[in-house]
């Protein structure tokens, strides 16, 4: 297989953009683009700078710090990025998907990391970069290649993309029953809005149905095993099982630790909430918890509803902070009675189980996927007309 230069088939790009003309969804930077080639997620701040780095739809994005993180997206939009990301611009003769799949081979980031210059916080050297060699062949051929690995990718999108809504469906089930209290009477009408009884709760702070229950997270809480495995151990692992971390990162592992409906949150840094229908594991750094009373749904909906108060009031520490369990199982919450309960659930639960479902599809889809790539970029696999 001939090979050639990636600075004969791209470029670095450096055209700016005014940062009023971006935002959460459209500004790139190291922390929204995730590990492993997992594309990206809304940027939490956008930079204090006049300008930044722009990029186009098609160009190829990647982290330039820490390499072995595994960062890169196909932009599917324009928009603009930090500093710290680079921008490759494909030439005229090089289909641009097809050149984002060469440098999303491990051995791409295998190199890049084997030539970064630093220590703590290494940075691609963007010199070796475009010396990295990259196989040559016919557009057309590039062509179909990025077709075929595309499909996938495309089928993962929509699995995203799926659970989103999803989970956007169960939110809003979850904020019309238990925080407008609008969920149906026993004559199918809003209960508050049709003038139900309201009663003012002090441990809550606010008026709630009669005759509801009020207790602490720590009464329904169900603390699963603590981890004995830290993140270090799980990297480079191909295991079967989800692992969850204390990050955006899902890693592998290969035995379970708990199984059925499970909520994972992060104990260290920023508040993380996950919820997960299956068999898992978690690390040390990751609390595992469920529900009594088939409230585990409930509870995970609950707890997104209050992310914010989480983080301002049971997230505590000088440098890392990190949750004050004993703090937070004190936090009251109320108790829907059984029979309404029971209603929510069938309504939401299908839901959250799919997501689960959608995910373990689109880990074997990505498994495929990275099982072709280096075999079509040597030419060990052919695509046929």
């Amino acid at each position: 297989m001939e090979k050639i230069r990636l600075g004969d088939v791209c470029k670095f790009s450096d055209k700016k953009i005014a940062v009023v003309n971006l935002n959460e969804t459209n500004y790139i930077s190291t922390e929204n683009l995730l590990p492993n080639k997992g594309g990206i997620v809304a940027a939490a701040a956008l930079p204090k700078t006049s300008t930044t780095r722009a990029f186009c739809a098609g160009d190829i994005l990647i982290s330039n710090i820490r390499p072995y993180f595994k960062k890169i997206w196909y932009a599917t939009f324009d928009g603009g990025c930090s500093t710290d990301v680079l921008v490759l611009k494909a030439a005229e003769n090089v289909h641009s998907q097809f050149l984002y799949y060469v440098l999303s081979e491990d051995k791409f980031f295998d190199y890049a990391t084997a030539t970064a210059k630093g220590t703590k916080m290494p940075r691609g050297d963007k010199l070796s970069i475009m010396n990295y060699p990259v196989p040559l062949f016919p557009l057309e051929t590039q062509k179909k290649i990025a077709a075929l690995l595309g499909a996938l990718d495309k089928k993962i999108a929509l699995n995203k993309k799926i659970n989103a809504t999803l989970e956007a469906m169960a939110k809003m089930i979850y904020e019309y029953y238990f925080v407008q209290f609008d969920f149906p009477d026993e004559n199918g009408n809003p209960y508050k809005a049709g003038g139900g009884k309201m009663i003012f709760n002090e441990k809550i702070g606010r008026e709630i149905p009669a005759g509801w229950e009020v207790k602490t997270l720590g009464e329904i809480i169900v603390e699963q095993p603590k981890s004995k495995v830290q993140v270090n151990e799980v990297k480079n692992i191909e295991g079967e099982f989800p692992f969850f971390t204390s990050g955006d990162s899902i890693l592998k592992w290969t035995e379970p630790f708990v199984d059925g409906r499970n909520i994972f949150l992060n104990t260290g840094g920023n508040v993380g909430i996950k919820f997960y229908v299956g068999q898992a594991a978690y690390s040390t750094d990751t609390w595992c918890i469920g529900a009594k009373e088939n409230l585990s749904d409930y509870l995970y909906l609950f707890l997104l509803n209050i992310r914010a108060e989480i983080g301002q009031k049971f997230f505590h520490g000088t440098g890392l902070k990190h949750l004050q369990k004993p703090l937070f199982k004190q936090r009251a919450i109320c108790i829907p009675p059984k029979n309404l309960l029971e209603k929510f659930n069938s309504e939401i639960q299908a839901s959250l189980t799919k997501i689960s479902v959608n995910n373990r599809e689109s880990e074997k889809l990505a498994a495929l996927r990275d099982y072709l790539l280096p075999l079509l970029m040597n030419g060990q696999i052919k695509i046929k007309e």
